[in-house]
């Protein structure tokens, strides 16, 4: 077996050595062999459809042993890529790791936000009410049910911010 080893990426073809990639046996690259699913025999190479700019990234895990991430790719991204590569989280830079988790964090948010957002079904009484009583389901309605109007989503979400970024 040659020292060198093909990586087709995307269509983009990197080189680099066994050697390089068994530093890390437990990864996609560090358990990868010519039985692979990914080898091509006709071709000679590994290919792998994935996006070739994150690779260099990948690749360079392997040279250096750490993860380092630049800022301006989402964090979903490298979590997928992680993912793929079988690279542990374990493995990012610790000058990386607050922006990768920074996604999660954002995530998390988000769903809070959407859920308080669910549309629920109340029932509304149908027969004619006092005016007073009209005034307090509405103020209810306004406080309880972020989906009830537009001025009660705007206050949800103020409410959220206020609480949460205090």
């Amino acid at each position: 077996m040659s020292e060198e080893v093909q990586i087709n990426v995307g269509g983009t073809l990197f080189i680099t050595k066994w050697s390089t990639l068994h530093k890390h046996r437990n990864t996609l690259l560090g358990s990868l062999s010519t039985t692979s699913e990914f080898y091509s025999k006709k071709k000679q190479y590994f290919y792998f459809d994935r996006n070739p700019d994150y690779f260099n990234i990948i690749l360079d895990f392997y040279r250096n042993g750490h993860i380092h991430f630049p800022t301006h790719v989402c964090g979903w991204i490298w979590k997928q890529e992680l993912q793929f590569w079988r690279i542990p989280e374990t493995e990012i830079s610790e000058c990386c790791y607050p922006t990768y988790v920074k996604y999660d964090k954002n995530r998390a948010v988000t769903e809070y936000i959407k859920n308080a957002f669910i549309v629920y079904t109340a029932e509304y009484q149908t027969k004619a009410v006092s005016c007073l009583t009209g005034i307090t389901q509405r103020i209810w309605l306004f406080l309880e049910e972020p989906t009830s109007s537009l001025a009660a989503r705007i206050f949800g979400v103020i409410y959220i911010l206020r609480t949460n970024y205090k």
